[in-house]
């Protein structure tokens, strides 16, 4: 009961109600629209709070055929793990802060990381995914009543392997598009060794935060590609720091150098005027 005790006082600070009482923003779900926006975002980034302050370990877990590590096992596993990389990508302060208080801060943030597109996509899939695991919860339910037909537990059982194959399909998807579109433009903005080398820490530790499975290897391809990008930046900065070292010309360069003025020195050149090439 902590569990959900800690996550419902979240939800309780959260609220930001208008003069009329009317509920419009419970932390980064927004209600002024037409439609609920954000609900599955909110609901991933308050229960991953909750998971921090229970001190809850971490442990390897499978869902629709992905494995990932997750401190959520029985709350919204799913959600959380791509909740856990928006918040890897704009530190978990911002993500937390934000929750927490109801303001827009981790939003702005991802957006000026990852771009509107992104940020709005990642949203609506999140919603998404929550929508269909309230589909099989609600199925599941009805399975397990006896009295059923076995038509009905045939189809409903269908539906369920439809739901979750979707769920799979779209959480791939939108983990994919999360890295490729933060690091991607990362990467315009690299333009030092530190910065090279930073950038590659936190391309190789996004690895600990993947949902895999035996057929997954999206991330890989993308580390190789990337890794091979950082070389050439690498080799563009030592190009130029050798561009920017005085050059100095050697005692054997300066020789022949004396030696062809003298050679295509005009004839009426006095030899004063040679001698001060010589000794130049």
């Amino acid at each position: 009961m902590k569990k959900y005790s800690v996550h419902e006082f979240i939800h309780a600070y959260q609220e930001l109600k208008d003069k009329n009482n009317i509920l419009y923003k419970l932390g980064l779900c927004d209600f002024t629209g037409f439609k609920v926006r954000g609900m599955a975002l909110n609901e991933g980034a308050v229960q991953l709070i909750t998971s921090k302050v229970l001190h809850l370990e971490t442990e390897i877990v499978k869902y629709y055929d992905i494995e990932f590590s997750t401190n959520t096992p029985n709350c919204y596993p799913i959600v959380c793990n791509l909740v856990a990389q928006m918040g890897y990508i704009t530190g978990e302060n911002v993500l937390f802060d934000s929750t927490f208080h109801s303001t827009n801060k981790f939003i702005k943030s991802f957006i000026n990381l990852c771009g509107q597109k992104t940020f709005y996509t990642v949203e609506y899939n999140l919603d998404k995914i929550l929508a269909l695991e309230e589909k099989i919860t609600s199925l599941s339910s009805k399975v397990e009543n006896e009295f059923l037909s076995e038509r009905f537990i045939a189809i409903a059982s269908s539906k369920i392997g439809i739901y979750k194959n979707q769920i799979k399909n779209i959480f791939f998807e939108t983990q994919n598009l999360i890295f490729t579109s933060y690091f991607n433009r990362a990467l315009n903005n690299v333009y030092s060794s530190q910065e090279i080398e930073d950038f590659r820490k936190k391309l190789y530790h996004y690895k600990d935060l993947l949902g895999t499975n035996e057929n997954y290897t999206f991330f890989n391809d993308f580390y190789i590609n990337m890794m091979a990008k950082l070389d050439e930046k690498y080799e563009a900065l030592d190009n130029i720091e050798l561009a920017l070292i005085p050059y100095k010309n050697s005692i054997f360069e300066n020789i022949i150098k004396k030696i062809y003025a003298i050679i295509k020195a005009p004839k009426e050149l006095s030899n004063l005027e040679i001698n001060k090439i010589k000794n130049a």
